[in-house]
């Protein structure tokens, strides 16, 4: 006879095959499941999400430092190819104490922004053209202050935006290390008259 019947062997492969489809079934949604809940918590976690508000002329400790927002000044900007149109300067200084030298883990991913009340944000800008100074970029203070315990470095950042909500918004600062936390200051800009030459007086 040409017919076959299935062995021991074959019907235990059979539902051994079968029973991996239903764990295959079941534990698939299950590993997609658990990788979009990692997913959105590490998002969750990572957006500011709690201000941690610095009074006016006040300081905040934050990511092992104490920082005080210096100078916050609205800077009027000469047309250029590189400025929107109705755009305004904005200039952040901080003076910041350093408590914990370690700025590559403390500071790491530092950010300085400006925030309207109603939650947009504002990045910096390399298209304002600053005097020469102490002050440093945030990301470049980390890595070439040389901060000790105790020093006080000063961090500047510059901004473009728009004119008719510049003087309602505030600075921010972001650090990773205390997200979802976030530092945010009081202070408003202070608008800053450019004075003509004399010979346009």
């Amino acid at each position: 006879m040409n017919g076959r019947s299935d062995g021991p062997v074959d019907a235990d492969e059979k539902r051994w095959r079968r029973r991996s489809l239903y764990a295959l079934i079941v534990l698939l949604p299950l590993l997609i499941g658990v990788s979009a809940y990692e997913s959105i918590s590490a998002w969750w976690v990572s957006r500011d999400r709690l201000a941690q508000d610095v009074e006016l002329n006040g300081s905040g400790d934050f990511g092992g430092s104490q920082w005080k927002l210096s100078k916050f000044r609205m800077l009027p900007v000469p047309a250029g190819k590189d400025i929107p149109e109705g755009a305004m300067g904005m200039l952040a200084e901080f003076e910041v104490q350093v408590q914990d030298a370690d700025l590559a883990k403390n500071w790491r991913g530092c950010t300085i922004s400006l925030e309207s009340p109603d939650g947009r944000r504002w990045a910096p800008t390399e298209a304002m053209r600053l005097p020469r100074s102490e002050a440093r970029p945030c990301t470049t203070t980390i890595y070439m202050s040389g901060a000790k315990a105790g020093s006080t470095v000063r961090v500047r950042e510059a901004f473009l935006a728009p004119r008719d909500v510049a003087d309602s918004l505030r600075v921010a600062v972001t650090l990773q290390p205390q997200q979802p936390r976030y530092l945010r200051f009081a202070q408003p800009p202070q608008l800053i008259q450019v004075k003509p030459p004399d010979n346009q007086k």
